[in-house]
Order: structure tokens, then C-alpha cells, then sequence
């Protein structure tokens, strides 16, 4: 007998199957989607601004976070130069509340026994040391404080240079125990005057310290050695600079070869940066420097500087556009990528 092809009989439904197995993918894709669906964060926020600088004046305040403590924080500002003061606070609630360090005069607020009262760099490294630099234009009053700013030593001729002007610092590792703190700051008034001063005031030259010297854990970040000119001291390329920072990245990158690459290290180093404009205030501009020994004059071995440093272009903005002479700004992340701003 012939069967009707739209009936089907046994335990097997062709139509029943096909129905069953799309249900099945369905609900499938239903849970997959529910299992993949989370809940997105919360997008980053400031929170309300809160009050830091209290017994004090200043400008240009700076911030430094401690890496070996999550909530103890430090900030500084100057006062002036005919105050010889400047100020110190810190936070142990992670930013919640501030006050003066233990060492800050009392009703006064100024933390070391050394002339200040110019711009201010703190700094803080790996094991938790704070580092204060004062400005005085004639040098830098260094100092250093083992016990989170309790007391501090200080020098009132921290490099070995004069007529100088705004100071950053930058840390690989502790600078008492093997690592390094890297001093970033302009000469200024150097002669020749020249890059078109109206006022023949002389030019600006970027320059870079390294401390310690060999032997000298002890007094490190309190005296540093000879300067590296990064910038070229005969030409017009430093108009004022930003912060440098280290690459937490170890590369074998040394200086220029001359034929359009770069020489290849021995062995990794970290390399720090600092970004800046140049006199005329239309190119941006990255130097690049790394450790070597402290000597002789001998490109990717020794300097007496204990660095080497090349300047190296980022940007030419013509010479119809000008920077805002508002101190460029530089991060590096864990990667080692560098942004500039």
C-alpha cells in the first residue's frame, strides 16, 4: 500500500527532529548569551576636589604617589624666593585629607635647614625614601628623608652647576641601593644670547644629573653628578621643558650610529626620557638618555656624567603655530609606549 510522503509513522519524525534540534540551538544561544552577558564597570571618574594645601601658598604644585605604600601621598608647592620657604604635606588616607610632613616648622611649614623657596620637585622611590628639590636660581637645595618626611638631609649645591631653573625628578628603583635618581632641569641665561631674545637674556639649555655617584649610596639624591647637556648648548633648541620619566622597559637601544640606525647595547638598560619645546616654541622634541659608567667621554660606555643622551625630534609645527609654553607633559606605560602632550 502507498503511504501519504506528508505522514510519517515509527519512532523516528524527520519534522519532529528538525523542530527539536532548532529549539535546542535556540535555547542554547539563549544560555550563551545570558553566560557572556556581564556587567560593564563603571566608567573612571574624578572625585570631588580636595583642599591639599593647608598653611600654605604656591603655585605650580606637584603630586608624587608612594610606591611602596598605596595611601601615603605627598605634595609641594614653593612660597618665594625672599621667603626661603616652601611646603611639604602628605596624605595616608590615599588622598583624603592632607596635612604638613612630621619634619615642616612649626606655624611655618618649611622642612629643611637649606635656602628654597623656588620651585619645588618631590619624589618618592621604590623602598619609600622622599626626595625634595627647592630651587634658589643660583642651584638646587637636594634633599632626602629616610623616615616619610619625619627629617630630611639636604645640601644647599646639589649639582655642580649654577643658574638653574625648574627641577624634575625620575626614579629606577632605590637610588640607595643599586638604582638611580635621574635630575631633569634647565640651565638658563647661557650664553651666546641668541634664537631671536628681544631682551639678549641668553638661551635655554636642558640638561640631566644622575645620583649617586660610585660610592655614594649615602648621599643619594642629595648630591648629583656632572650635567649631560641634552639639548644642543650652541643652538636654539630648549624653550622650557616637562617632566622625564624611566621606561620600565629594558632595551638594548644605544646612540646613534651615524648611518641611520642606532648602535645595539651588551646589555639592556632603561632608558629615560624628558620632553620638551624648543626656543621658538613651534617643535617638540624627546631626549633619550641612558645609564652608562662614569669616565671618559666614550659613546654607549662612559661619560662623566654617567649618561648618555641624545635629542631627538617629535614634532615641527611650523612657523606659523606656537606651543603654549605650559611645560609639555610626558607618560610612559608598561608597555614602554611614551605619550607626549
Amino acid at each position: 500500500m502507498k503511504k501519504n510522503p506528508s505522514s510519517q509513522s515509527g519512532l523516528f519524525n524527520p519534522r519532529a527532529f528538525v523542530a527539536f534540534t532548532l529549539c535546542s540551538v535556540g535555547a542554547l544561544l539563549v544560555m550563551a548569551s545570558f553566560a557572556a552577558a556581564r556587567p560593564r564597570p563603571a566608567p573612571l571618574t574624578f572625585g570631588h576636589p580636595i583642599i591639599s594645601g593647608i598653611g600654605g601658598v604656591g603655585f605650580e604644585q606637584g603630586l608624587r604617589l608612594d610606591p611602596s605604600n598605596v595611601n601615603r601621598l605627598y605634595t609641594s608647592v614653593p612660597g618665594s624666593l625672599s621667603s626661603d620657604t616652601s611646603w611639604i604635606w602628605h596624605s595616608l588616607d590615599g588622598g583624603k585629607t592632607f596635612k604638613w610632613v612630621v619634619g615642616a616648622t612649626a606655624l611655618e611649614g618649611k622642612v629643611t635647614t637649606c635656602f628654597g623657596g623656588g620651585d619645588t620637585e618631590t619624589g618618592v622611590d621604590s623602598a619609600g625614601h622622599l626626595y625634595f628639590a627647592d630651587l634658589t636660581l643660583a642651584n638646587f637645595s637636594t634633599s632626602r628623608s629616610d623616615d616619610q618626611g619625619a627629617t630630611f638631609t639636604c645640601s644647599n649645591t646639589g649639582v655642580p652647576d649654577a643658574v638653574v631653573d625648574r627641577q624634575w625628578y625620575a626614579f629606577d628603583g632605590d637610588p640607595t641601593n643599586g638604582g638611580s635618581i635621574y635630575l631633569a632641569n634647565d640651565e638658563f641665561a647661557q650664553s651666546p644670547a641668541m634664537c631671536g631674545s628681544p631682551t639678549n637674556f641668553g638661551q635655554n639649555v636642558l640638561v640631566m644629573y644622575r645620583s649617586p655617584l660610585p660610592g655614594g649610596e649615602a648621599a643619594a639624591g642629595i648630591e648629583f653628578g656632572p650635567a649631560n647637556k641634552v639639548s644642543n648648548p650652541l643652538g636654539c633648541d630648549e624653550g622650557i621643558m616637562g617632566n622625564n620619566e624611566v621606561s620600565p622597559v629594558a632595551t638594548t637601544l644605544g646612540q646613534p650610529d651615524g648611518s641611520g640606525g642606532f648602535v645595539i647595547l651588551p646589555t639592556p638598560v632603561k632608558h629615560v626620557f624628558v620632553v620638551h619645546d624648543d626656543a621658538l616654541l613651534n617643535r617638540i622634541l624627546v631626549g633619550r638618555c641612558f645609564p652608562v659608567a662614569f669616565g671618559p667621554p666614550l659613546p654607549n660606555v662612559s661619560d662623566p656624567s654617567g649618561l648618555n643622551c641624545v635629542d631627538l625630534p617629535v614634532a615641527d609645527l611650523g612657523s606659523s603655530n606656537k606651543t603654549g609654553a605650559n611645560f609639555p607633559t610626558m607618560a610612559i606605560d608598561k608597555a614602554g609606549n611614551l605619550y607626549a602632550v
